[in-house]
């Protein structure tokens, strides 16, 4: 009898089948629970969202936009969309399904090619959103890495052109200073 009822909770996908009992589960049977559920059920899900909820959607904006109980949205901005299944759990999946297309296109094309085809930006403030980061202030805009990669390329210049070339950058410097000061009145020269 207990074969039996193992077998049937397997087939009608009870809970109990596959998560253990005790006080602690741990995130990767929970993981496998949601995977198979999904296998299972999202094509249900997939179905009733695009032909009855997306269009029900719709219906209540209309209504609502009529009775003027919401203002008219332009169709341009703003358009409704049903997620369901594991893209609706939250950023976790989303944080998954990057690092699978980026380790993806690594192997299959090679990092060379993975780097002339992906914004780097684009993907680290995609990375922190889905771990619930905020990235203000954290990562560097493009203007800044383009100032520190030209202040390093003026560094490595003045380190093999030697100790005289750095004399005549100082002098040349120092020129160009006093001839601003020069020209707004306030120096001395």
């Amino acid at each position: 009898m207990q074969g039996i009822e193992e077998r049937l909770s397997q087939q009608f996908m009870l809970q109990s089948s596959v998560q253990r009992n005790g006080e602690r589960v741990t995130a990767e049977e929970i993981r496998y629970l949601a995977g198979e559920l999904e296998d299972t059920l999202s094509g249900i899900y997939s179905i009733l969202s695009q032909e009855f909820q997306l269009p029900y959607v719709n219906r209540k904006i209309e209504v609502l936009t009529k009775s003027k109980k919401l203002p008219k949205l332009p169709d341009d901005v703003v358009k409704p969309t049903i997620v369901t299944g594991m893209e609706a759990l939250g950023r976790g999946h989303d944080l998954r399904k990057l690092d699978m297309f980026i380790q993806g296109m690594t192997q299959a094309l090679g990092p060379e090619v993975l780097k002339q085809y992906v914004n780097l930006q684009d993907y680290i403030k995609r990375r922190a959103t889905a771990l619930g980061i905020e990235t203000e202030g954290l990562i560097k805009t493009s203007e800044q890495i383009a100032e520190e990669q030209q202040q390093a390329m003026q560094q490595q210049m003045m380190m093999q052109s030697g100790p005289g070339a750095i004399q005549e950058g100082a002098k040349a410097l120092g020129n160009s200073y006093v001839e601003s000061q020069r020209q707004q009145g306030g120096g001395e020269g």
